[in-house]
């Protein structure tokens, strides 16, 4: 990872989310731990 961003520096970045078929679905079943 790169040092922490200074006051006012701006960074750009990238966030990928993707869902398997019914992943949702099990996921909300299953105890979080």
């Amino acid at each position: 990872m790169s040092a922490p961003a200074e006051a006012g520096e701006r960074k750009q970045v990238t966030v990928l989310f993707t869902d398997v078929v019914e992943s949702m679905k099990l996921a909300s079943a299953l105890d979080p731990e």
